[in-house]
């Protein structure tokens, strides 16, 4: 009876936006550390272009959760959009993220037209939504504890379908080819860290 009398106590003292700065703080947390990994990174490999890859992916996944934490907080739907359309970093992110593996698997020569096509892709879909943005994000609307949120455009599916549909399954699929072909333990282990990291990175 005493235990209910807390809980009940709790919940009542508890600010009312304490879902909002539950969300903030787990972004800032992993605001922090995603730029701390990409700095560490980067100074351990300044002039090689798989770590400089791999810590702009990491950049970008920065910026895209600072506009988060900004976008939702804003109560000016308008202001909330302009703000919340750095999601189009997501594009260089998928474009960065195969560049890393590409070079990681040693297939540059291999896939080089695909990644030209990959960064031409992403540098179109992020000019196109930055002049027609409400292709990708309406103004943004109060939804559960947000102040404001997410109102998606009729286009911003390719989004999702450029990075979870053509961007990870590709990386994907150069890892599980390079560990098949791979000999070396150590090669075999890194290949094999990097597929799981990446699954579980984005599935979260």
């Amino acid at each position: 009876h005493d235990a209910s009398i807390y809980v009940i106590y709790f919940f009542h003292i508890m600010p009312d936006n304490i879902h909002l700065i539950i969300n903030n703080t787990f972004c800032i947390i992993s605001t922090i550390v995603l730029a701390g990994t990409a700095l560490f990174t980067y100074l351990n490999g300044r002039r090689n272009m798989t770590n400089i890859m791999i810590a702009l992916a990491m950049l970008m996944a920065v910026i895209f959760y600072i506009s988060h934490i900004i976008g939702i907080s804003i109560s000016d739907p308008y202001i909330s959009r302009d703000i919340l359309m750095f999601n189009l970093c997501m594009f260089p992110a998928g474009v960065f993220l195969t560049h890393t593996i590409i070079l990681m698997t040693g297939r540059i020569k291999q896939n080089r037209s695909t990644l030209w096509f990959m960064y031409a892709a992403g540098l179109f879909c992020v000019v196109f939504f930055i002049i027609f943005p409400n292709l990708f994000l309406l103004p943004s609307v109060p939804k559960m504890y947000f102040p404001n949120y997410y109102v998606p455009g009729i286009l911003n599916w390719i989004r999702v379908a450029f990075l979870f549909g053509i961007a990870v399954p590709y990386t994907l699929y150069l890892l599980i080819s390079a560990y098949r072909r791979s000999d070396n333990p150590m090669e075999r282990n890194q290949l094999k860290y990097f597929t799981w990291a990446i699954i579980g990175i984005f599935t979260i």
